[in-house]
């Protein structure tokens, strides 16, 4: 079983998961298990039975019971089962809406509520901790805020839905590569800004800020929503479209339309497209802080 798990753990980081499960006399008894298992892993799950004996009371019960779940029954060559079979892909059929129709409701949630807490959460901040200096207020302000909104509340939400591991989040074990990358980038990027005659204080700061910024709006905009839009229609241009909306127009609605058009759509799309391809926050995290910090 642990490596069945670990199996399907990898699998699902590439693409969705179908099991498929033999019904015959020696496992019959054990198609609650099976259901559990799909339904704790978030797996696709069909039932093969022509294997079974189609006059057995046993198969009828045990079938009639993974019906009441939505599983399709494909039952060939057998003409007393044709209108149950029919019966059963109706049922099917509906359940799949009534799926589709729960995980719109889990994307207005992660779409609305992570924002809003920002926004509550930053309005307590500042009464909390005024008499600090402006910059100190701003920087506890912004990462707690952040974090609770588009790091704690998203993770905690999925994890309860779907037990979602970390990695299906973006969330990698650090490579040398990204270690290379990540240095030559921002060697580039401080020389660039320090020839600009940037004040090192202002740019000290202005780097926090930037590093809470990209982290937690990065893991809210490409990590939680992409994995729920995933669930809604697994087509990378839908992920990477769907996102970057969600990214430019609700986390900066407070933003002039067409800076949100012209600047953070097209950006938003980019970074869409790295974590398609790279499926790791890391290089989007990156993208996001250099875009920032050199607008500063």
């Amino acid at each position: 079983m642990p490596k069945i798990i670990s199996d399907v753990a990898y699998l699902r980081q590439n693409a969705p998961v179908t099991l498929i499960a033999n019904n015959h006399a020696q496992n019959i008894h054990h198609i609650n298990e099976y259901l559990n298992f799909a339904k704790q892993f978030d797996l696709n799950l069909f039932f093969s039975v022509l294997t079974m004996n189609p006059e057995d009371e046993l198969f009828l019960a045990n079938a009639a019971l993974v019906a009441v779940y939505g599983t399709i029954f494909k039952v060939i060559g057998i003409r007393k089962f044709e209108r149950r079979d029919l019966e059963w892909r109706v049922f099917s059929v509906k359940r799949q809406k009534e799926n589709i129709i729960e995980v719109i409701g889990h994307f207005v949630i992660l779409l609305i509520l992570p924002t809003l807490m920002v926004s509550i959460c930053g309005i307590v901040m500042s009464f909390l901790i005024s008499g600090n200096s402006e910059w100190v207020s701003l920087l506890l302000i912004i990462g707690v805020s952040m974090t609770v909104g588009f790091i704690l509340f998203p993770y905690a939400y999925l994890k309860k839905l779907y037990q979602v591991k970390r990695e299906e989040l973006g969330v990698r074990s650090v490579q040398y590569l990204e270690i290379i990358i990540g240095c030559i980038t921002l060697i580039a990027l401080y020389s660039y800004l320090l020839s600009k005659g940037i004040d090192s204080q202002v740019l000290i700061l202005s780097t926090v800020q930037m590093c809470i910024v990209a982290v937690t709006e990065e893991f809210w905009a490409r990590g939680a929503m992409c994995y729920i839009i995933r669930k809604l229609y697994n087509r990378a241009w839908f992920v990477v479209l769907l996102s970057s909306i969600c990214f430019a127009f609700v986390t900066h609605m407070n933003e002039p339309f067409m800076d949100n058009v012209l600047y953070r759509l097209p950006g938003s799309v980019v970074m869409g497209v790295i974590y398609v391809k790279t499926k790791n926050l890391r290089y989007t995290v990156l993208f996001h802080f250099t875009y920032n910090l050199m607008n500063i």
